[in-house]
C-alpha cells in the first residue's frame, strides 16, 4: 500500500490531551475524523466540536520533509497561526502548532527507537 518509513514517527501533542498520539510516518497521511477515510482519526479529541472535516488534511512526507495541506476544509487549517491555502502544502518544522478547525496541537518529527 505505502511505502512505510519505520524509523520515523510523528508525534502529535494533542491540546487537552495528556498523552501524545504517535503516528508511524508514510508518505501520506490523511487526518480527521471518519475512521473509514483517514489515517488519523482524531474523533477521540473533540473533532466535532471543534470543526474538524471528516478528511481535514494530509501530512505529505517527501524528500526528507514533512508537509501539511489542508483538503478545502470547512473550518481551516492554520501552522503557527498563518491560514493556509487549500491543496497547498506548507513545509513543518518540529514544534510547529497546527489548528485543524479549533482544536489545537504541536508536532514533532522523531526516530523511533529501533
Amino acid at each position: 500500500r505505502r511505502a512505510e518509513r519505520p524509523s520515523l514517527r510523528l508525534v502529535l501533542n494533542i491540546e487537552g490531551s495528556a498523552q501524545p498520539f504517535f503516528v508511524p510516518v508514510v508518505e501520506r497521511m490523511l487526518i480527521g475524523r471518519s475512521a473509514d477515510e483517514v489515517d488519523i482519526n482524531l474523533a477521540g479529541f473533540g473533532a466535532m466540536n471543534n470543526g474538524i472535516s471528516r478528511v481535514h488534511a494530509a501530512f505529505v512526507y517527501e524528500e526528507g520533509a514533512l508537509f501539511l495541506e489542508d483538503l478545502n476544509s470547512t473550518n481551516g487549517t492554520r501552522i503557527n497561526g498563518y491560514e493556509l491555502n487549500p491543496h497547498q502544502r506548507y513545509r513543518l518544522r518540529n514544534g510547529d502548532e497546527i489548528e485543524l478547525g479549533s482544536l489545537r496541537l504541536t508536532i514533532q518529527l522523531v526516530r523511533a527507537p529501533g
